[in-house]
Parts: structure tokens; C-alpha cells; sequence
């Protein structure tokens, strides 16, 4: 099988969800040995995987579906600035991909997503096209710092004392509400060091939200993700990961939070998170009001932490354990080709 990893090299490559996802799946292929490249030129390929529906327009996407099948990632990476956010109708009780989108996402042969719950509201939403469910995996032994020097990198670049009770969020630099929430619970609880990882889209916005941070809220540090050491070891000595996105999304950080070994407290909207919840490997909530409690009560010693559970549940999907459910669902992508 020939398969394109998309990659577009005019872009910085971030730390951040796409780049993740995208090593991960590169590290699956060389798992079972599968020939990739990450450009797209005139050779021929079995399969295309983009990350973006902003990766490609949909002229040249017409031509190379005469060539290949062209599949597209959703709902791994909205949180990052650099990628096209997909845009929601919300209603009341619900809210479905805007028609526009829809409509780019159907150009494709196939679409990747976190669980079933994310393709049942693809389909919900009108997407048509071949949806499989696929966890991204996570690098387990990564995330396990006990005996490395780079175990205390966070504490260094943050300043916080090592004996911190630190709580990781990563939001949209431009994702106003979620980054209001998180200014709510760090006045709640200013006996936490939170942590918001943001990626620079406009300077200007970034240095501006910087500087208020750094005015208002003692126990906030606002910054980019410095580099991948420095996320690692983050999530290596964080005690909560909290979700408060806007957007339905998150899903990787989860995962590498989970396998951290850090507790995972979420708003139910803002990502695909109902298995999980289920699972009971992490806390899930209807509304901030909620949140707040349930942190305060893990803080308290009234609800336990999560750790073994949520690693336990994490670990099942380490890429050395679970490489080969991509290369499953790309022979049954390109049987159906056949």
C-alpha cells in the first residue's frame, strides 16, 4: 500500500494537535512497515490522508480522488489555531456541522473520527461519505518521566514551585469563552497554578491576552507551547487536565493527559467525551457551575483522583500496542476502491 501523509511545509510545524496526530500516524505505518511519504507529487498513491479541509482546495481534491482515496481528519485538532475550525449551527438542545462545511467535507471518499459518537453526529449532520472511528493512540512511554531530566522542565519555564497543584488547559487563542471559564476557576481556586496553552495565531492578540493574565491572575501563566519537552513534562506533573472548549474537540490532549496520569475534568460540550465519561476514566459535566463543584471536591479529597483508571484505559490504545487499526481500516478504505 502507498499512502501520502499530508504535511505542508510552508506551515511552521507546531506542537500542537495536527502535528501530533500526524507523527502518530507516521509512527503506526513504520510500525507495520507501510510506505508513506508526506508530500503529494505526481506518484501514485492508494491513499491521501489530510488533516485540514483547509489542506487542500476542492479543484485539485477532484483530481487526485481519479488517483487515490483522499480521506480528511475531523474533530482531532480544533483547538488549533492554524487549522480550519469547523463551524456549528447551534440550536437548543443541539448543534449540527454548518451546511458549508458539510458539503466540503462530502468531496472527500472518507473521513477519520475519535469514537462513534463523533461519526453518528457527522451523520446527523449530513456527511454522507465513509466515516470510521479511530482513536490517534497515544506514545505511552513518552509520557513517563520518573526517571528523566526532563522530569522538572515545567517547573523551570513556569516558575512554579514543584510542590504546585497545577491544572493544563489548551484552548483557541481566539476562543474568548473557554479562556473565560478558565479565568472563572482561577479565581475559584487560587490555590491552583493554571496553565493555558495556546497557539499564537495574531501576536498582537496573543501578547495582549499575555499581559492581562500576568496583571489580573497570579495563578495563571499563558503561553505557547514552548516546545514538546516542555508540554510532556507539563502534563507529567499536572494534577488536573481541564477542557473547556468551545469547540467539539481535544481529544488527543486527553488521551496524553490520561496517560500522565493526570484526572480529566470536562464540560460535556466541549468535546466527544460521553464514553469516557461512562468508562468513569474521567469527570465529565453539564455546565460550570458543575465543573466548579466537582473540582472542588477533588481538591478537597471528597472524589478521587483518577490516575490509574484513566492510564489503564489510555494505555490500550499506545501506539506499539494498537498500530494496526489504521492499516485495518486503510485496506478496507482501499478494498472498497477495488
Amino acid at each position: 500500500m502507498n499512502i501520502c501523509i499530508y504535511t505542508d511545509y510552508s506551515k511552521k510545524d507546531t506542537y500542537f494537535e495536527t502535528a501530533r496526530i500526524r507523527r502518530n500516524i507516521k509512527s503506526m505505518l513504520e510500525l507495520q512497515s507501510e510506505n508513506f511519504v508526506t508530500q503529494v507529487n505526481n506518484s501514485f498513491y492508494d491513499i491521501i490522508q489530510f488533516f485540514s479541509l483547509d489542506d487542500i482546495n476542492i479543484l485539485d481534491l477532484k483530481m487526485l480522488k481519479q488517483k487515490a482515496k483522499c480521506g480528511i481528519t475531523l474533530f482531532y485538532n480544533e483547538s488549533e489555531s492554524d487549522t480550519h475550525t469547523i463551524e456549528f449551527d447551534k440550536k437548543e438542545n443541539e448543534s449540527n456541522v454548518k451546511v458549508s462545511d458539510v458539503e466540503k467535507i462530502n468531496e472527500f471518499d472518507f473521513v477519520l473520527v475519535p469514537n462513534l459518537e463523533a461519526k453518528e453526529f457527522l451523520i446527523n449532520s449530513g456527511v454522507i461519505i465513509d466515516i470510521y472511528p479511530f482513536n490517534p493512540g497515544v506514545k505511552a512511554l513518552k509520557f513517563d518521566l520518573r526517571n528523566s531530566i526532563l522530569k522538572d522542565i515545567a517547573f523551570r519555564l513556569t516558575g512554579f514551585d514543584k510542590d504546585s497543584k497545577i491544572a493544563v488547559s489548551i484552548v483557541r487563542e481566539d476562543d474568548t469563552e473557554a479562556i473565560g471559564r478558565i479565568k472563572y476557576l482561577a479565581r475559584e481556586f487560587k490555590e491552583v497554578k493554571f496553565v493555558i496553552l495556546s497557539q499564537e495565531k495574531n501576536r498582537r492578540n496573543f501578547r495582549k491576552i499575555q499581559k492581562h493574565m500576568q496583571k489580573h491572575y497570579k495563578n495563571v501563566f499563558f503561553t505557547d507551547i514552548v516546545d514538546e519537552d516542555f508540554y510532556i513534562s507539563l502534563m507529567y506533573n499536572a494534577s488536573l487536565f481541564i477542557d473547556v472548549n468551545s469547540t467539539q474537540s481535544n481529544i488527543i490532549e486527553v488521551y496524553e493527559a490520561m496517560i500522565s496520569k493526570t484526572t480529566v475534568f470536562t464540560l460535556n460540550s466541549s468535546m466527544f467525551a460521553k464514553e469516557l465519561v461512562e468508562n468513569k476514566v474521567i469527570y465529565g459535566y453539564q455546565n460550570m457551575t458543575s465543573l466548579k463543584e466537582g473540582i472542588n471536591s477533588f481538591l478537597k479529597g471528597e472524589i478521587k483522583p483518577l490516575n490509574e483508571e484513566c492510564f489503564a484505559y489510555a494505555k490500550q490504545f499506545s501506539i506499539i500496542d494498537n498500530n494496526e487499526n489504521l492499516i485495518k481500516i486503510y485496506n478496507e478504505i482501499c478494498e472498497v476502491k477495488l
